[in-house]
């Protein structure tokens, strides 16, 4: 495969992967309060790590303004706070990955992102909801405990249980394909039933959370 088909099959890969995040939330599982949960971080993770950070930052980027031209509500604001998100998850943990493709820089990788994307949350809450809601800084500062903090962790915590779920088939399926962009990535090819088996266990757990201490509606 030349450069150049190397270089078109990315940006395809990079399309599809943003596409289907897109797609992904219409079909939004939960809510908490006004916060709600889809897996397209789940998905644009899955083509960070495949493809590397630029293209999580582009998917990221795509997927927040198409949300918001079309599905959401929350306007500029919701569109901030969704690419922050959505950015910070998927390049903190494509960045770890990429610089030595292993199951371990995977899973600290995963962990990173949750931290990351839970501080950054936290924080541009407290700038973007005051400034655009009106809502004041102090009605924020106590929404962090009981409903922000655990949220952002448990969504993270959900996200990244998914990617090790998915990471290895959805990749296996590309490279069957002609989106495939480079060498295999053998980091998460290790151990497959105990990776599936652990990824379950924290979906289930972490759905059991949601739904029982706070208060999670479909």
């Amino acid at each position: 495969m030349t450069s150049s088909s190397k270089k078109i099959n990315r940006v395809v890969a990079t399309a599809v992967f943003a596409a289907v995040a897109y797609l992904s939330m219409f079909f939004t599982p939960f809510r908490v309060d006004f916060l709600t949960f889809d897996i397209k971080d789940a998905v644009m993770t899955i083509g960070a790590l495949y493809l590397g950070p630029i293209a999580g930052l582009c998917m990221s980027a795509v997927t927040a303004l198409l949300e918001m031209v079309t599905i959401s509500q929350t306007g500029l604001d919701g569109m901030i706070m969704n690419f922050l998100g959505s950015a910070t998850f998927a390049v903190v943990a494509s960045v770890i990955y990429t610089y030595r493709k292993s199951l371990k820089t995977a899973v600290l990788g995963l962990i990173a992102a949750t931290l990351a994307m839970t501080a950054v949350m936290l924080a541009f809450n407290l700038i973007i909801t005051p400034h655009f809601k009106g809502i004041p800084v102090q009605a924020v500062i106590d929404m962090i405990m009981p409903l922000l903090l655990p949220f952002n962790l448990l969504k993270g915590i959900l996200n990244s249980a998914l990617v090790m779920l998915l990471y290895k088939p959805v990749t296996t399926a590309l490279r069957h394909t002609r989106l495939a962009v480079g060498d295999a990535h053998t980091g998460l090819n290790k151990n497959t039933v105990i990776i599936s088996i652990v990824s379950l266990a924290v979906i289930a757990a972490a759905l059991l959370f949601f739904f029982t201490q706070l208060g999670a509606t479909v």
